[in-house]
């Protein structure tokens, strides 16, 4: 990813926060469709739930933890699977 071209969240207008996060979420969540960026399946309710998902693990990479670049959606089953392993690797 080139630092260049990210939109980081914190650099938007000073709106209120709570609705910022949620219009936020609301884009992200758009982006992909309203399916699962790792299996591809729509959204439903308990573990197929939408969860933020950070495609580089934040634990690893915190200067991405508010990029555009760095966010999707993904069910909460196949985010938690993920964890904070590098994509590539935990894909496979």
């Amino acid at each position: 990813m080139e630092e260049d071209n990210l939109i980081h969240l914190d650099q938007l207008d000073g709106t209120c926060e709570l609705n910022r996060r949620k219009r936020n979420r609301q884009a992200i969540k758009s982006k992909f469709g309203g399916v699962c960026m790792w299996c591809g399946e729509p959204f439903g309710p308990k573990k197929l739930s939408p969860t933020l998902e950070h495609i580089l693990p934040r634990s690893k990479y915190s200067h991405l933890e508010h990029s555009w670049g760095n966010l999707g959606m993904a069910h909460q089953s196949c985010n938690e699977s993920k964890s904070n392993s590098y994509w590539k690797t935990w894909y496979r």
